[in-house]
Order: structure tokens, then C-alpha cells, then sequence
């Protein structure tokens, strides 16, 4: 359970990497930063626009199979594995999986 959780969309200031996809988020592109506190440890996570907008399909994908919204959230670095499994179930993640094939 996180304590506080906030998410922001940034413009990059120097090269990073994608903590779903690996890619690099180059310096000029907008990113997602992700940070909080989840079970009393601090996290910060960069993520590509295009992760979070397939996190949040994953996401809103299991909220509406009957998940509560902890079971439904994706922990970092595990996008790629939950995009894998929905897509051998719906046909519309099958798009996504292309994203994490480098």
C-alpha cells in the first residue's frame, strides 16, 4: 500500500532509460516520473509515455475483470509479463506486445 503516490508528466533533461521497456527516454521527450512511499520505502521510476499509456490499459483492463485496485496496479519493471499474459486473453494487447520487442 503506498503511503503517498504521485505521478508527473516531465520534459527530459538528460538521457534515461524506460524502467518498463528499457528504451531510452532522450534528452527534449516527455516522461512519466512516478514516486512515493510503498511500505515505508521511497521509490522513483522513470517511464516512456508509451508505458504508461499501456499501464494504464493494463490497469483499467483488471479493474473492470473484478480486481480491487492494489491486485489491479502492475508493479514497476513487470509492464512487459502482465501485456504478454493479457494478450494471449484479448486480442486488443496484442498491439502492445510489439512495444517491448527490441
Amino acid at each position: 500500500m503506498a503511503d503517498f503516490y504521485i505521478n508527473k508528466k516531465v520534459r527530459c533533461r538528460k538521457p534515461f532509460t524506460c524502467c518498463e521497456c528499457h528504451r531510452q527516454i532522450i534528452k527534449g521527450q516527455h516522461y512519466i516520473k512516478h514516486s512515493g512511499v510503498w511500505y515505508g520505502d521511497f521509490f522513483s521510476e522513470r517511464m516512456c509515455e508509451e508505458c504508461d499509456k499501456i499501464r494504464d490499459a493494463v490497469y483499467f483492463s483488471n479493474r473492470k475483470g473484478g480486481m480491487d485496485e492494489e491486485e489491479a496496479a502492475v508493479a514497476f519493471g513487470e509492464l512487459r509479463y502482465a501485456v504478454k499474459e493479457l494478450a494471449s486473453e484479448f486480442e486488443e494487447f496484442k498491439q502492445y506486445e510489439k512495444h517491448f520487442i527490441k
